[in-house]
């Protein structure tokens, strides 16, 4: 005969934090520590091109899929291969799955968003241009992402008094510098920069 037991996790000590602290900050990290890694694997992606590893426009769609799955992780178990291979419909399904990615990384697409990558994803494979267009656009929003968390774990940490060194957790996720350091000089130029730069940054896809 076997003895069971249950396990009662006493959680009060954390009252003083409050319910918001344990139960959303937790889940926001990760979905945060998501978005960041999906920066840094599209950053990889537009080295690539600048290396010149994506030459001119994508063949044909599956190549173009290929090319964006790997630039986007997760994307890649969405993407339908049968659905790549039908021209007619390729375009809007890779659209939708990239629009699927990007709200599974917890942010959530505005109209704008949706026009500005239902219209670019058709033109991966008649503009050399798109994917970088396309990767810079994604690679904004994903870093957004992790500015709304860092903003709600400032908020959290100065409102509750939960100094990092006294719950001995950091919720923060730290954006590599090289990358901070061009976002910032990005959203200073769209925000302070020339109507012509501002619409010049627009147009590579970059976002504040």
């Amino acid at each position: 005969m076997s003895t069971k037991y249950s396990l009662h996790i006493d959680y009060s000590f954390l009252e003083p934090f409050g319910e918001y602290w344990f139960w959303e900050s937790h889940p926001s990290k990760d979905k945060a520590t998501e978005s960041l890694n999906a920066a840094l694997a599209l950053q990889e992606a537009t080295n690539a091109v600048k290396k010149g590893t994506y030459q001119g426009r994508f063949a044909d769609w599956q190549t173009a899929g290929a090319a964006l799955a790997s630039a986007i992780p997760g994307l890649d178990k969405l993407v339908d291969p049968e659905k790549l291979a039908n021209s007619q419909v390729a375009s809007k399904h890779l659209a939708e799955q990239v629009l699927g990615r990007i709200k599974a990384l917890g942010v959530n697409p505005s109209n704008a968003d949706r026009d500005f990558i239902m219209k670019t994803i058709p033109m991966l494979t008649n503009d050399p241009a798109a994917f970088t267009r396309l990767t810079n656009y994604v690679q904004s929003m994903s870093l957004r992402a992790v500015d709304a968390h860092n903003a709600a774990a400032d908020r959290l940490h100065a409102t509750k008094g939960l100094s990092p060194d006294l719950i001995g957790m950091n919720y923060r996720i730290e954006v590599p510098q090289e990358i901070a350091q061009q976002r910032n000089a990005i959203k200073l130029l769209l925000q302070k920069g020339t109507p012509q730069e501002r619409k010049q940054l627009r147009d590579m896809g970059y976002l504040d």
